[in-house]
């Protein structure tokens, strides 16, 4: 390869690499300014934890919008137990805690519902 061909692949690469870190910044400020267009659709567990000790049910979710959110607790062979919540939230990330001192142990789950979705996570009660 000639001296010449060389220089304009590396101001080929570069140019490329410019590019690509460009989008890369432009991609997360973005998502800084809440801006990213790939938010959920619908009402997204993020995660959750329930601590034994204190008898602490956390929830941590993610609404696209505002909406009514409906928590229930279920017993391990489907009864209902409790509403946990019932709620018009803002969109945005929420962190929950439900105190369920009074619930015995064994397995359960929730469910959270909003008007067109439903997703259950399960937990157990020792």
């Amino acid at each position: 390869m000639s001296n010449e061909s060389l220089d304009t692949l590396r101001t080929t690469l570069l140019i490329f690499s410019v590019i690509i870190l460009v989008a890369a910044l432009y991609k997360r400020m973005l998502i800084v300014l809440g801006k990213n267009k790939n938010k959920p659709k619908y009402a997204l567990v993020d995660d959750h934890q329930f601590d034994q000790g204190q008898k602490k049910l956390s929830i941590k979710l993610e609404l696209p919008k505002r909406e009514t959110v409906k928590i229930d607790l279920f017993s391990g062979n489907s009864s209902h137990s409790q509403v946990l919540l019932e709620k018009e939230l803002s969109p945005g990330l929420h962190h929950l805690e439900f105190n369920l001192t009074g619930v015995s142990g064994g397995s359960y789950h929730f469910t959270l519902t909003t008007h067109n979705h439903s997703v259950s996570q399960y937990f157990e009660v020792a």
